[in-house]
């Protein structure tokens, strides 16, 4: 038997648990770059900047690597819209680096810790597979549940990724990039992309 404080989760799980924040954000994210296989759903979650920096890391690449290849007049002038000639092709190549990032990962991942602010409009959020969490689990409510982290960071897979607040987003939050350590920056070359 619990008693009512043991029923309350701490701050750090309930914002975990909270249907507000960037975690819903990343869950919808990740489910539509793991499971669906949705680049353009993904770039409507992405910021402007991630969404621009992306499609000039694919013209770079692309044929020569030079911003002259066949991809660059058309790619930025409109390969983040979906109805781009070449979209199909960019998603592709991302939908595959976002595999790789997740190479051996199970299907089934989580968050490593609450939301951590970076600045004042920038949270970090960690992402976990599940099966590299152990220890006790505790109800949420709602039918939900948390796993206590057990062991070292160094021995639990995971990878971080940057939200940004952005009230005017249908979720209120955007994906602004995959390093927490550096925001992108569209430019030739693209930075932290």
């Amino acid at each position: 038997m619990t008693t009512p404080e043991e029923d309350v989760p701490p701050p750090e799980v309930a914002a975990m648990a909270s249907d507000d924040g960037p975690i819903p954000t990343l869950t919808t994210w990740l489910l539509a770059v793991r499971e669906d296989r949705r680049w353009d759903r993904a770039m409507e979650l992405m910021t402007p900047e991630l969404r621009l920096a992306s499609a000039q890391r694919f013209v770079l690449l692309d044929d020569d690597g030079t911003p002259g290849g066949r991809a660059a007049a058309e790619a930025l002038a409109g390969l983040a819209a979906v109805e781009h000639p070449l979209f199909a092709e960019f998603g592709e190549i991302w939908l595959e680096a976002m595999d790789e990032s997740f190479a051996g990962w199970p299907a089934g991942i989580g968050f490593g810790s609450q939301p951590r602010p970076v600045d004042l409009d920038h949270e970090l959020l960690i992402v976990v597979p599940y099966s590299d969490v152990t220890g006790p689990t505790r109800s949420l409510g709602g039918g939900r549940e948390a796993t206590q982290l057990r062991g070292e960071a160094a021995d639990i897979r995971q990878l971080g990724f940057l939200m940004r607040h952005a009230p005017d987003a249908p979720t209120g939050w955007l994906l602004a990039g995959w390093r927490y350590d550096q925001k992108p920056e569209p430019g030739w070359p693209p930075r932290g992309i």
